[in-house]
């Protein structure tokens, strides 16, 4: 169309929906010079059709999603209420029923006395005999006058005995200055019900727990969504609308902001576990707070009666209330006396893929898998193995820790073929439990290598422990680089006072709890201590299957002389090398960690289905 073919005056009018408003209206102004007028109408069947409208002509930031586009004033001849639910009217700014009264609306429909009675009834704002629709339509009035939607009333639902209308949530989100639009639906998470926000952001960076107190300000808190899922933008369906069924696929567990602070020991990894469980949540930090996250009374229950079976503890409820957050929830248990533990935690103990065995780094810990656990599929099952404190008589071996392994693991999978690995050290030790399992006649489907590297020779202990202490900090996460230890500063130090400032920096970064006593550190270092000399002494042999290397690409100097990290001479079978982002530290924690799940996931689901596996 040529912009000379319209006419003088041109009147648009687009009925229902804002969908690639802005572009039509755009597409339209360049063609009419600025003659177009934008007329944006609402009204059902019942009405009229056009009950209501608004001139959007001089509108420029239609289309941008920020607040919903006013659908006006009434038409002539037409009344609108926005009316709560006994038909009495909300105060401006207040979510209600629309409804329409006025010589356009019917009387009812035809052949149907039920229907006509669910939804016209006496106007009670109008004179006698006069009519009043509900449409089942939400909508809140603004301060100039025009009528805004919301959405519709009968997506309300109960949750908890409390109705819920997911609009006025809806509403309420959209107000924040960073929210472009945003979307809450009813998830079911365990049996239960519960809100699940989905807020597009645009450019703008918010953190989930800033969005959710500025929503606790604004709504009660049985309307305060229990996740906030923050999206750059919303996906929408063919023309133009959100597409409800896209966002229903996407995970409502994730939590994106990435500003938790995330379990820093076995006690701690084992309540988030529980809390993520019970609230649908994944991600969860160890300071977030368990009622903010849409945890109540019920669930509370659930979860005293969760810590008593699976940590053998037992707790009042009342302590949950003193105590909210997994840090301080940890710390009241730890005022207990200890149970006895198994070596081997469940980071997540079902799914239709065959469990994966993780065994720990020389430090002992088995929270460094926990990225690596996250990132892996759903229905993947991971475990990973802690190590035992030293027993101060005796210093176990590399092959002393498989055996024990290996009863542990049998318990949880009594047959194979079993799917092995571990990072650093914890390598070593799968390698020993491959050889052993198959030796007895058991299948070993896959071994995964992270960065394991088999010791060239044995090393005499150092007579100074500094050089030690460095590496027990690095795997604690510290570095020796700025903003790290200083590592003159160390040695001026006595032994206890070197582990005090280890205690203290690591504490300041949220690296150890904050429980975390100088006795405690000096037994994780003691357990270091061991790890490394049983790693030291072990005299490998070979093993006839085959592995899998995941090497960093930024410790390639480390592989300029043996490439394959001295396994080719062990792994007779043959060792394949796959390259991952990342160094040895960062390899295994966020956001490189991305990579390496994608990656050995793969490798077990093509493992599990090889036909050498599956015969």
């Amino acid at each position: 169309m040529e912009a000379g073919a319209l006419p003088e005056s041109v009147r648009l009018v687009i009925v229902g929906g804002e969908a690639a408003l802005a572009d039509r209206l755009e597409v339209w102004r360049s063609h009419a010079g600025g003659r177009v007028r934008l007329m944006n109408g609402y009204g059902p069947t019942e009405g009229t059709v056009v009950a209501t409208w608004s001139d959007l002509s001089d509108r420029h930031d239609l289309g941008s999603g920020k607040r919903p586009i006013p659908i006006g004033r009434a038409s002539g001849g037409i009344r609108v209420h926005v009316l709560d639910r006994s038909l009495r009217p909300v105060v401006l700014g207040v979510p209600g029923e629309l409804c329409i009264a006025g010589s356009g609306v019917a009387r009812g429909y035809l052949h149907r006395p039920d229907l006509t009675a669910a939804r016209f009834f006496p106007d009670p704002l109008g004179r006698f005999g006069e009519r009043l629709y509900r449409t089942g339509d939400l909508a809140r009035w603004r301060a100039e006058g025009e009528l805004e939607y919301l959405g519709r009333t009968d997506a309300q639902v109960k949750i908890r005995g409390f109705r819920i209308e997911p609009g006025e949530v809806e509403a309420a989100l959209a107000e924040h200055p960073a929210v472009e639009v945003a979307v809450v639906l009813a998830i079911e998470t365990d049996g239960e019900l519960r809100l699940v926000a989905y807020a597009a952001t645009g450019a703008s960076e918010i953190a989930e727990s800033a969005l959710r107190a500025y929503v606790a300000e604004r709504l009660p808190p049985f309307m305060v969504p229990s996740t906030i899922v923050l999206l750059p933008a919303l996906p929408l369906t063919d023309n133009g609308k959100v597409d409800r069924g896209a966002l229903k696929g996407l995970d409502p567990g994730a939590r994106p902001d990435g500003h938790e602070v995330p379990p820093r020991d076995a006690l701690e990894l084992q309540l988030v576990q529980l809390w993520e469980d019970l609230l649908g949540t994944r991600g969860i930090g160890v300071r977030d707070d368990f009622f903010a996250l849409g945890g109540h009374s019920l669930v509370a229950v659930r979860l005293m009666s969760r810590i008593r079976r699976s940590l053998g503890r037992e707790l009042p409820l009342a302590a949950l209330f003193e105590a909210p957050t997994v840090e301080s929830l940890a710390r009241l248990l730890r005022r207990q006396d200890p149970p006895v533990t198994s070596p081997l935690v469940a980071f997540r103990a079902s799914g239709r893929r065959p469990p994966f065995f993780c065994v720990h780094a020389v430090g002992g810990h088995v929270f460094r898998y926990l990225d690596l656990a996250r990132r892996l599929s759903p229905e993947q099952p991971f475990y990973g193995f802690q190590s035992p404190a030293p027993d101060g008589q005796s210093e176990a071996g590399i092959g002393d820790l498989a055996e024990k392994y290996l009863e542990v693991m049998r318990k949880v999978c009594p047959g194979g073929p079993y799917y092995l690995g571990g990072w650093s050290m914890g390598g070593v030790v799968a390698f020993e439990m491959a050889r052993r399992l198959e030796a007895e006649g058991e299948r070993v489907a896959l071994l995964a290598l992270l960065d394991a590297r088999v010791p060239e020779t044995e090393e005499a202990a150092a007579e100074d422990d500094l050089p030690l202490l460095v590496t027990f900090a690095q795997d604690l996460g510290l570095s020796a680089r700025a903003g790290g230890l200083n590592l003159a500063g160390l040695r001026e130090l006595s032994a206890g006072e070197r582990l005090a400032r280890v205690l203290h920096e690591a504490q300041q970064r949220d690296l150890l709890p904050s429980g975390f006593e100088a006795g405690d550190l000096n037994r994780s270092f003691e357990v270091f201590r061991a790890n490394l000399r049983a790693l030291q002494r072990w005299q490998p042999e070979p093993w006839e299957g085959r592995a899998v290397l995941f090497r960093p690409e930024r410790e390639s100097g480390a592989y300029a002389e043996r490439p394959d990290g001295g396994w080719e001479r062990l792994v007779r079978g043959g060792i394949e090398i796959v390259c991952v982002p990342g160094d040895h530290y960062s390899m295994v924690r966020e956001p490189e960690v991305e990579s390496l799940a994608t990656q050995l996931g793969a490798w077990i689901v093509a493992r599990s289905a090889s036909p050498e596996v599956k015969s």
